[in-house]
């Protein structure tokens, strides 16, 4: 990668400016020399397993075109390159003399109790030696101590690569095996892919070295990204809001909000948030409602569960929010927020939703940020959220339109207002009435309003049934329950 690029790379990664001047400072110092020394001499880059943070290292490395003393797990290696496997050496190679960049990639993986005081020792040798430039990589700074971590100048996040930074590195590193046309459809398409996910991708698709776009498409297709495990991802999402039963004041909402994402760039200062809250029961059309929108804005939509993470705090979930750009991203399990932070501590999580409401964090944000909870009213007290939508069991009109769509084929044999008026619950109650009646009509070959009403009598006492069991949970965890 040449200067130009990696200057496009760099404008196109989700840094903060701050983040940018450092990383153009130093290279500057290295180039033309204008400085009479560099403004730090230590950087350190973490970031997710994957993220893209020895990849940059390397690339700045490169750019520099100074000796290099390697100490790490990956394979790096050019004529002016050192390797070496531990601190120790680190420390026996280094010349005061000359001008040489320390390169120590994925500390987690080098750091032993015994040798906290060999890397101490290479921090305080850079901080006193102006010919020397130390650049690690780890994937948490908490791994480290607070003597390390304040020794360290210079501590930048590295996040999600972007799609023009996700284009450049397949243009750089697969241009030989990809074209143009292939590389825009995998950085269209990979969405929550790091660098480690769009090498495996091309890796697996190549045939004969070269990538067809059958192959691509299939290998699309099948692969899974490392943090899709934890996520659910549905594409071209073909549910809209005209197949909501019902719901006119949560279909109003999403219809102004489509009005204002459709138009980002309105010249009348209006702000409208991009997070929305859905309360409900379980099986009262949250995630349905939220697919519908996916397939309104024509836009992917990722189901996260939160519980499948052990950082429920509002940066993890800022991270979710970057990794899947562009999406509807829907949040299940948010109760596990308040197991996180506690009913004493979520004034701070209420903050942090405040300061994204009130446009203070100025970095842009094209996704719709979903909350699926039974109460909102923790979350949203002394906020400024306003869009919580309620979600409640449907009624009369819906339950008859839910069992006209479900056993349209059997309205012949089945009454449909007599199953409407003498039901109730979720839409999953609805579900698996519908299937009994189905699996009634298959064993039977008809359904009279003998069988009709055992159906119904079962459903009633499988929900007294499933009510008692609640209830007597609540007793024993000390919560309400509806």
């Amino acid at each position: 990668m040449n200067d130009e690029d990696f200057c496009v790379f760099l404008d196109n990664m989700l840094l903060d400016d701050l983040s940018r001047m450092h990383i153009k400072s130093l290279l500057s110092y290295f180039t033309d020399k204008r400085n009479g020394k560099p403004a730090n001499k230590s950087y350190l880059f973490y970031g997710d397993i994957g993220i893209g943070k020895t990849y940059f290292a390397k690339t700045i490395i490169e750019l520099m075109g100074k000796e290099v003393i390697f100490c790490g797990k990956s394979a790096f290696r050019n004529k002016k390159t050192q390797v070496c496997r531990n601190f120790d050496e680190v420390l026996g190679k280094i010349d005061n003399s000359k001008e040489q960049i320390i390169f120590l990639d994925d500390l987690l993986f080098l750091l032993r109790a015994d040798i906290h005081k060999s890397i101490i020792k290479i921090f305080d040798i850079v901080k006193r030696n102006q010919n020397k430039i130390m650049i690690a990589t780890i994937e948490n700074k908490v791994y480290l101590d607070d003597a390390e971590v304040k020794r360290i100048e210079v501590k930048i996040e590295i996040d999600v690569p972007s799609f023009e930074n996700k284009r450049l590195f397949l243009r750089t590193e697969y241009g030989n095996y990809l074209n143009g046309c292939q590389i825009d459809y995998i950085a269209c398409n990979s969405f929550d892919y790091d660098y480690n996910d769009l090498s495996g991708l091309v890796k697996l698709a190549c045939s004969h070295k070269e990538v067809t776009d059958a192959a691509l498409r299939k290998i699309m297709g099948l692969y899974r990204s490392k943090q899709s495990c934890k996520s659910v991802i549905y594409r071209d999402v073909d549910t809209g809001l005209r197949d909501i039963l019902g719901r006119k004041h949560i279909k109003t909402c999403l219809k102004k909000l489509m009005h204002v994402r459709k138009n980002p760039d309105n010249d009348f200062g209006l702000k409208y948030s991009n997070i929305l809250f859905f309360c409900g029961l379980p099986g009262t059309g949250k995630t349905f409602t939220a697919k519908a929108l996916a397939g309104e804005m024509n836009k992917p939509l990722v189901v996260v569960n939160i519980s499948e993470y052990e950082d429920c705090s509002i940066q993890r979930i800022l991270a979710i929010v970057r990794r899947y750009e562009n999406c509807i991203i829907f949040v299940e399990g948010a109760e596990n927020i308040i197991d996180y932070y506690g009913f004493d501590e979520l004034t701070g999580f209420r903050t942090q939703l405040n300061y994204l409401f009130d446009g203070a964090d100025k970095a842009p944000r094209d996704s719709v940020l979903i909350f699926a909870v039974y109460d909102s009213y923790l979350f949203v007290r002394d906020s400024n959220i306003t869009h919580v939508l309620a979600f409640y069991h449907p009624g009369f009109a819906e339950r008859r339109k839910f069992f006209r769509m479900k056993i349209n084929p059997l309205r012949e044999n089945v009454d449909i207002n007599y199953l409407a008026r003498n039901t109730d619950g979720s839409y999953w109650d609805l579900e698996r009435l519908c299937d009994e009646v189905v699996v009634c009509y298959l064993q039977e070959g008809r359904i009279d309003k003998k069988a009709l009403k055992g159906i119904v009598g079962w459903m009633r006492r499988k929900r007294a049934r499933d009510r008692r069991w609640a209830e007597c949970l609540g007793e024993k965890c000390g919560v309400d329950v509806y």
